[in-house]
């Protein structure tokens, strides 16, 4: 029983020690004022005793997600080890299977006629789960009917030599109808006229992974002022193992006002019923004395390494392009400007590079503003665009760690010296 005076409405009691061989159960903490009985205040907690697990359980399905091609045949593997690195040799799995739709609370339905049982050898057993035939317990019919559902798996293992049991589960895996997401990046959904229009589309999976090697097919058409339609050529990229993009450019016609596109995967192994697909409209920007700029990027949007070289183009149009007499250029990171500079323009040039060097300041992402001033017949205009870039950080401060002297071997006790 511990007594303390209450100044302030909250009283500070110091902390309690669990003895070193306590009782196990449930404890009760109780609380009462001294002088009037009638106030009083109870919490709980348990005190279970350790118990080291005998052996690890894993489980390892093929994939995070489960779409249209795993639907029927999901591959799910079991692994169980001894924590002194031995796999056990013998023991029953028990698998059992539900349907969760999310992963907040702890609500499942359970399919009890899914449940498996395998003989685990020598630390593997391999389990084949078909959601269309365990899911009619269920009353679901099909994936749509589970999309972005997700699948909770629950196992226990039990050893054959001497009895142990260790359970571990899986508290989801995403049905998905695809399983890829499309999005688009560096892609601003404004047009420029006479300038070419570059998208790149981006694959990710349900886990929000890139994805490479994904064909992805565009179809397009525009609108000019009078509402007639124009059909542009369809085109097919496959995205890039390092950043799932695929980059597409399209040449508009000279009077288009609005562009529809729409962008499609195209894996051969999915069915079109299963295939990503997201529609967009870009719209014309509208400029007072009809100049536009436009940012090319030669190296694809790729992260960029500190030290090295951002190298774009720039491409003008303008009914007054013989009086631009710069190109300015400002990058921003962090809220502030890192890096700014000027180029002076080419001499009867449509377009022009400009390399610029990448800082530490611009760790982990800038933006680079590239614009030139216009003057015209009594207007002046500011004639500018932008790209988002990714920079991958370096250590900033260069230091190295070397032994001096190197030596093949050291022994406990023995000094060892550092270069820095």
């Amino acid at each position: 029983i511990v007594e303390e005076n209450d100044y302030t409405g909250i009283i500070s009691f110091p902390d309690f020690k669990i003895p070193t061989n306590p009782k196990y159960g449930v404890w009760t903490i109780r609380a009462k004022y001294k002088e009037d009985f009638s106030t009083t205040g109870v919490a709980y907690f348990e005190i279970k005793e350790y118990v080291m697990p005998h052996f690890s359980v894993s489980i390892e399905p093929e994939k995070n997600f489960i779409s249209y091609k795993d639907f029927n045949d999901f591959e799910i593997t079991i692994k169980a080890r001894y924590f002194y690195n031995k796999v056990v040799t013998e023991a029953d799995v028990f698998i059992t299977f539900g349907i969760r739709d999310n992963l907040i609370d702890d609500q499942k339905e359970m399919m009890q006629k899914a449940l498996q049982n395998k003989m685990l050898i020598n630390g593997v057993a391999q389990f084949t789960f078909n959601s269309e035939t365990a899911i009619k317990e269920l009353s679901y019919g099909s994936l749509e009917d589970l999309n972005n559902k997700y699948l909770y798996i629950g196992v226990t293992v039990i050893e054959s030599a001497g009895g142990f049991s260790e359970e571990a589960e899986i508290p989801g895996i995403k049905y998905v109808l695809s399983p890829y997401k499309l999005n688009l990046v560096a892609t601003p959904l404004f047009l420029k006229p006479g300038i070419p229009y570059s998208i790149k589309v981006q694959v990710k999976d349900s886990l929000d992974q890139v994805v490479g090697g994904v064909p992805v097919t565009l179809s397009a058409h525009t609108f000019d002022v009078n509402q007639e339609m124009s059909d542009l050529e369809p085109k097919k990229e496959v995205t890039r193992s390092s950043n799932g993009v695929a980059s597409f450019v399209l040449n508009l016609p000279s009077g288009a006002t609005v562009l529809e596109f729409n962008v499609r995967t195209d894996d051969p192994d999915l069915p079109e019923e299963n295939q990503a697909s997201r529609d967009y409209q870009a719209v014309t920007y509208s400029s007072l004395s009809q100049s536009y700029l436009y940012i090319d990027w030669i190296d694809n949007y790729k992260a960029l390494q500190v030290g090295g070289y951002l190298n774009i183009i720039v491409t003008p149009r303008s009914p007054y392009i013989d009086k631009i007499a710069h190109y300015n250029y400002l990058i921003l990171s962090r809220g502030k400007i890192v890096h700014f500079g000027t180029r002076e323009k080419l001499l009867d040039s449509t377009y022009q590079n400009i390399n610029i060097p990448v800082t530490q300041d611009m760790v982990p992402s800038a933006r680079l503003l590239v614009y030139y001033i216009v003057t015209g017949e009594q207007t002046a205009e500011l004639v500018s665009d932008s790209v988002w870039l990714n920079i991958e950080e370096k250590c900033g401060n260069q230091l190295q760690v070397h032994l001096s002297p190197k030596a093949g071997a050291y022994s406990p006790g023995q000094h060892v010296s550092l270069d820095m």
